[in-house]
């Protein structure tokens, strides 16, 4: 679970990555700025994935992804201009995962007021409510419940 930024300080809504290769300039840009505690570059992470790839869950991650992503838009925004998605990018953090993984972008803290919504403990309870209900309803429809 993240808090996104960005230059554009206007930007605003939630978001949610699953690991792959991509030519999205902006998702390679948010997985730059995240990646950033890592030593590794860019390019050296795009050819990391394309050797894990063949064992990666990328099918079942997007579906988690469009289920959490659904979820959490409904519990934060009632304009559907909030939802950013779900998309593809290389997360070093998603790299080794041996089931489902997401990266949740939960607003934007360089945007004004989604930072000041950020720091209220009711907006955490809201992404949380909403990452798991999607989490949930996920789980019901793989386990046939």
């Amino acid at each position: 679970i993240h808090v996104n930024a960005a230059p554009n300080k206007n930007a605003r809504g939630v978001e949610t990555y699953v690991l792959n290769v991509t030519n999205d300039k902006k998702a390679l840009e948010v997985a730059a700025l995240d990646n950033s505690a890592t030593q590794k570059s860019m390019s050296d992470l795009q050819g990391i994935l394309k050797d894990i790839m063949m064992n990666s869950k990328l099918e079942e991650s997007l579906q988690l992804a469009s289920f959490v992503q659904k979820s959490l838009h409904k519990n934060i925004y009632k304009s559907a201009k909030y939802d950013l998605g779900v998309k593809q990018a290389p997360f070093y953090v998603l790299v080794g995962a041996k089931m489902p993984a997401v990266l949740v972008e939960s607003g934007f803290v360089s945007n004004r007021n989604e930072a000041k919504m950020l720091k209220t403990r009711r907006h955490r309870e809201k992404i949380a409510e909403g990452i798991f209900e999607g989490l949930r309803e996920y789980l019901r429809i793989f386990n046939g419940d």
